[in-house]
């Protein structure tokens, strides 16, 4: 079981819990009345309430168990999953990229992103920590080759990238997915 850790603005340990009880959080929408606030706040250009929204959604960090001292933060437990997310998707696109995240045997899981107007995906990787930024590297091709786009984030690249939390009742979870590994070269 692979565990992730939960942050609080800033990165500060608030907890550490299994990757599947993250997305079945966002599944069940646990944060969906201060994630619709967010939404609001930027569709109406309320800069400071927006801000102040922001931070009070817990940040997750997809690559592994952290602690921390002080604000600084160290790794304990290596995950070995990779966060991407495109962080814009024209609505006519959304439908077609999510269903061919959701086809593919590499993605675990798949969720709106918390501004609702990207997609978020998690993969797992074969590799250990040491290997994570070419791993990343290499998955970014794959995808961006895949899914004819070249506007996926490079942020997940970093081991303490934090993830807001989203909410999105069609989240997709595939626990049978294949990890990635450093020499993928099959195509699906």
């Amino acid at each position: 079981m692979s565990i992730v850790t939960k942050f609080k603005h800033p990165k500060m340990v608030v907890a550490a819990m299994p990757l599947i009880s993250f997305i079945s959080q966002i599944k069940c929408r646990k944060y969906e009345t201060i994630v619709d606030q967010l939404r609001y706040y930027d569709q109406h250009n309320y800069e400071s309430q927006f801000a102040s929204q922001r931070r009070m959604i817990p940040r997750i960090s997809i690559a592994g168990n952290f602690k921390s001292n002080d604000y600084d933060i160290e790794l304990i437990n290596y995950s070995h999953f990779l966060f991407f997310e495109i962080p814009y998707i024209h609505p006519k696109e959304f439908k077609s990229i999510r269903k061919e995240l959701m086809s593919n045997p590499y993605v675990f899981a798949s969720f709106r992103n918390v501004m609702g107007s990207g997609i978020c995906f998690i993969i797992k990787s074969a590799e250990g920590q040491e290997h994570h930024k070419e791993v990343f590297r290499r998955c970014y091709k794959y995808f961006s080759k895949k899914l004819n786009t070249k506007r996926i984030s490079k942020d997940g690249r970093d081991l303490d990238h934090l993830v807001l939390m989203s909410s999105d009742e069609k989240a997709h979870l595939n626990i049978a997915a294949i990890p990635f590994h450093f020499d993928t070269r099959r195509r699906f």
